[in-house]
């Protein structure tokens, strides 16, 4: 028996060592995986104020094309154009604002993201190095 049981000592040793291995790799995939959800939801935002912007731009282009087919040779059409591009033309800036604001959160959070994996890396490479083992 204590023969059977000194057997199995080394055993348990052995079977530590991959499970403290994939304790390491699961923390990294979920660093990796909290990022890329936090990196999927920010894409999604800028996708949909990319898509709002592009529709405005669609929008004011056939407006101008309607003035310009049905203003010829007359002017109040195209100062109609023109009014309505200076009504519309505070929204778009904020909008393009809010892009930008957007674009700038997300390269920040790309930077968090890769530097908490970059910390969970050096953490699993750092405790091999300490314990031994890689």
């Amino acid at each position: 028996m204590v023969a059977a049981a000194a057997m199995c000592l080394p055993t348990g040793d052995l079977l530590a060592g991959p499970r403290r291995r994939a304790r390491e790799n699961m923390a990294q995939l979920d660093a990796a995986a909290r990022g890329t959800y936090v990196l999927n939801n920010d894409l999604d935002t800028i996708e949909r104020l990319v898509a709002r912007l592009h529709e405005t731009v669609e929008s004011d282009k056939k407006l101008v094309r309607l003035g310009l087919e049905r203003g010829r040779g007359q002017r109040h059409p195209i100062e109609e154009v023109v009014r309505q591009l200076r009504k519309n033309h505070p929204s778009f800036f904020h909008r393009l604002r809010d892009l930008d604001e957007h674009i700038c959160l997300f390269f920040a959070a790309v930077n968090r993201a890769r530097s908490l994996l970059l910390q969970q890396i050096h953490q699993q490479k750092s405790t091999s190095v300490a314990t031994g083992s890689s």
